[in-house]
């Protein structure tokens, strides 16, 4: 999780050593920040969580400087939908890290139980990450992957892996009825279906990230 004074990233995974991938719209709706300049002063803290006490506990911790995302309007541009954060201390080192699969999948689906996610579903009442180890990516539609992984508010920028455990994307919204606030697993159909951004989107940004460094 990523803690501002008011800011928290659902969901994330670290793509090397000293970069995490997640969701553009933990950071940004409609054009604006949503929590204005205070997420240059948050700190990134892996395993946040708080007890029953109040009290706040984190596995590790580091500062970061530079964001990279795809859009700053993600409910308008649902496929850059997505944010590189550089940390100042590479987390991945000791907390490990997952490789990316940017191969464009589309003209390959449905591919059936090939997949899993992780992410902070809120409704599995936890503070550790939660997966579904087993689901399907069931279609592409203007440069986004429809998925029926078990998810909920929470895991929004959680890591769709694949066999090998490379990303080839990242979880980012639902379809939702109108008088629906909460689509649960259960109510998943083709018609109401998970997004999630592929990797492809966003590999070419952070290839270039990789090219600057020192």
């Amino acid at each position: 999780m990523l803690p501002g004074t008011n800011l928290f990233v659902a969901a994330w995974h670290f793509p090397s050593h000293s970069y995490v991938l997640t969701a553009a719209h933990c950071f940004y709706s409609y054009g604006t920040s949503i929590d204005g300049d205070n997420i240059y002063h948050s700190k990134f803290r892996v395993a946040y969580h708080t007890d029953k006490e109040g009290k706040h506990y984190y596995a590790a911790s580091s500062a970061w400087g530079r964001l990279w995302y795809g859009t700053t309007y993600p409910e308008v541009y649902r496929n850059s939908d997505w944010a590189i954060i550089e940390l100042e201390t590479p987390l991945g080192e000791t907390q490990g890290y997952v490789g990316i699969n940017p191969t464009d999948l589309s003209r390959q689906l449905p591919m059936y139980n090939k997949f899993s996610l992780i992410g902070y579903s809120e409704d599995g009442y936890s503070q550790t990450a939660g997966i579904d180890p087993k689901c399907s990516l069931e279609d592409a539609y203007q440069g986004v992957y429809f998925h029926n992984c078990d998810c909920a508010a929470g895991a929004s920028g959680g890591a769709l892996l694949d066999a090998s455990f490379n990303v080839v994307g990242i979880n980012t919204a639902h379809v939702m009825p109108s008088n629906t606030k909460l689509l649960r697993a259960s109510d998943y159909n083709p018609t109401y279906p998970n997004i999630a951004v592929p990797a492809y989107q966003f590999m070419s940004t952070y290839a270039h990230i990789l090219t600057q460094i020192d």
